[in-house]
């Protein structure tokens, strides 16, 4: 079968894992660049929650990032660019968003936690029945920015194992701003004094 012209959509990971496999471990594909797989980026995404608001948020009601604010500024040396937005999840998974909040969640009085550990907290609030009313006083918040992309994704030369290597210290400028914007409008907005 031939075609002009394929859109490959399985996402940033997927798609370049599926074109290097087809060029360097099926050979369907030789003549794909070298390139392919340089500059892979994470999007300088960013995620983030703000618990015990004083007015309810209400993740769950209405649609989903309704509001975008665009922070763009030079912090120190870096040129840091984002969008911040408002996000949401389903009230079936409040509960299991509220495992995350340190003032009443099952993670409040935890200094060292496992793998299982968390795993096992994860699913036992899963499997908690109801609403929790904590749910509606907790916001998500997302950000999406520049960073430095800088990584790589290749296919392993003897096990063609996926790696991916993104160096994080140079896109470090970027988080700390992403960081430091969420915690001001949380005590600013969301957050109530403890």
């Amino acid at each position: 079968m031939d075609a002009k012209y394929v859109f490959v959509c399985a996402g940033a990971v997927n798609s370049t894992e599926l074109l290097l496999r087809c060029r360097d471990q099926y050979r369907t594909l030789p003549n794909l660049s070298q390139r392919l797989g340089s500059n892979y980026s994470g999007n300088g995404d960013f995620l983030a929650f703000a618990f015990n608001s004083r007015e309810p948020f209400k993740p769950s009601e209405g649609p989903t990032i309704t509001t975008g604010i665009v922070y763009s500024r030079k912090d120190g040396n870096a040129d840091n660019w984002f969008i911040f937005e408002e996000g949401g999840y389903p009230k079936e998974i409040g509960a299991l968003i509220q495992v995350l909040n340190p003032r009443n969640g099952f993670l409040k009085d935890l200094e060292v936690l496992t793998r299982a550990g968390l795993e096992n907290l994860l699913r036992r609030a899963a499997n908690q029945t109801g609403v929790d009313p904590n749910a509606d006083h907790s916001a998500v918040f997302l950000a999406m920015g520049r960073d430095r992309a800088n990584g790589r994704i290749s296919l392993h030369p003897l096990t063609f194992g996926l790696d991916i290597e993104w160096p994080l210290q140079p896109n470090m400028a970027l988080y700390d701003a992403e960081e430091r914007f969420v915690e001001i409008l949380a005590q600013k907005w969301a957050v109530m004094p403890r």
